[in-house]
């Protein structure tokens, strides 16, 4: 039965990225909603709106209300970045996944339990709870794309992803379960995932490998230049050159006298 659950929200995870064209990490989750028709909007003003404000759970993260047939997201203002997208995420799965409901007050549903509402927990009580904490990790950090990557540690991969800590460590330990049963590209929906970040795992790729210069210097080995000795020509000594004229005077006197 677990096992099923846990089909069904992967599935529905691949879903979603599939149907709103999702390609990059970290996923756009608020794309996500304003597809399904849903804008999040800060908790209500306990001052303001008293009425609303009460059919809240208290030390919630975010919160799903149905209003007059209409989804309504409420995040608590001051959450983290991974915070926000997660409990964002975790009340879309609520939504995806058609979750039983409740009803608060007139033409007001909200999800039975709400255990952990928006917040992540490693392990809920509820069913419900634990299939839209599935989901939203599915949905951030979707495993074919972070197995093309070669990202397996939980900093870098909720760096990429945008994952609070816990759900990121989470995350790492099912993707090396994952590696161990190197069990990937099995589903066509996965598959189909995966060829939609192609472009983005091709640029992350890249930024990788250092690039190549155009014209690489290639180094070359050759032996060390070995300096040539050149020897200086002495001057002519003039004492050397007067001596040479006389011997040359002489011989021609002598030459004269003799014929």
């Amino acid at each position: 039965m677990l096992y099923k659950r846990y089909q069904d929200a992967r599935d529905a995870a691949w879903r979603t990225l599939l149907r709103f064209e999702i390609n990059r990490l970290p996923v756009d989750v608020e794309k996500i909603a304003k597809g399904l028709g849903i804008t999040p909007e800060p908790w209500p003003d306990k001052q303001i709106t008293p009425k609303l404000y009460g059919l809240l759970p208290r030390n919630a993260a975010a919160a799903s209300l149905r209003i007059s047939g209409v989804w309504h997201i409420f995040l608590q203002p001051g959450l983290s970045f991974s915070r926000y997208r997660f409990a964002l995420a975790h009340e879309l799965g609520h939504i995806i996944l058609q979750h039983k409901v409740q009803r608060l007050d007139k033409s007001v549903y909200a999800f039975d339990g709400r255990e952990n509402a928006g917040d992540f927990m490693a392990d809920p009580a509820l069913d419900a709870d634990q299939d839209a904490d599935m989901f939203a990790i599915r949905l951030l950090a979707p495993a074919c794309v972070l197995h093309s990557l070669q990202v397996k540690n939980t900093w870098e991969l909720g760096a990429l992803c945008g994952l609070p800590d816990e759900a990121a460590a989470m995350r790492a330990d099912r993707m090396a379960l994952l590696d161990h049963r190197n069990a990937f590209y099995v589903h066509p929906l996965e598959k189909q995932v995966r060829i939609l970040f192609g472009p983005f795992i091709r640029e992350k790729a890249r930024q990788a490998v250092p690039p190549v210069p155009a014209n690489p210097a290639v180094p070359v080995s050759l032996p060390p230049l070995q300096k040539q000795e050149t020897k200086k020509k002495k001057p002519f000594p003039l004492w050397a050159g007067i001596v040479i004229a006389a011997g040359m005077l002489l011989a021609v006197l002598l030459i004269n006298r003799l014929f």
